[in-house]
């Protein structure tokens, strides 16, 4: 039942955006690369939007820097405290999203002995991925961050 929930909710948020989208302000959302200890980086897989794995993070705040957006939305979403000096600017990306384009500006930080906890509604799951064994649904902007991330590992 609470599946059948999603999805009406989730349909329902797909048919509003389609119809505001050329009304949305083209904000950028940033996104963080999270490593742990073992290589793994996390993934998220939000209420809204595409049923895809994706990088945690969110919208900017009016009057917000982009690294302070990508702070206080891991502490939003996952409680995860980091801060501003813990991120690693990987680059900005452009979504394939056709209904509502944005940019996504990605940053890297790495954690040790997290206990994970999905902390917001928006979020159905998280989960740590192997980076060789990652799922097939992932947002396409994530390989960008990943690609950037290893450019600055090597």
């Amino acid at each position: 039942m609470k599946r059948l929930g999603d999805m009406i909710l989730r349909t329902s948020f797909m048919t509003v955006l389609f119809i505001a989208a050329p009304l949305l302000p083209k904000k950028e959302r940033a996104r963080v690369l999270l490593v742990n200890d073992a290589n793994e980086v996390l993934l998220v897989r939000g209420r809204f939007g595409l049923d895809e794995w994706e990088l945690p993070g969110g919208g900017v705040k009016r009057g917000e820097t982009l690294a302070q957006a990508a702070v206080r939305e891991l502490y939003e979403e996952l409680s995860i405290e980091l801060t501003q000096g813990q991120l690693q600017a990987l680059g900005s990306y452009k979504t394939t999203h056709r209904i509502a384009p944005f940019r996504i500006r990605a940053f890297a930080a790495r954690i040790a002995g997290l206990q994970l906890r999905v902390s917001s509604w928006e979020l159905v799951e998280a989960r740590w991925w192997p980076l060789a064994d990652l799922p097939e649904d992932v947002h396409n902007t994530f390989h960008y961050a990943v690609e950037s991330w290893k450019k600055t590992i090597y």
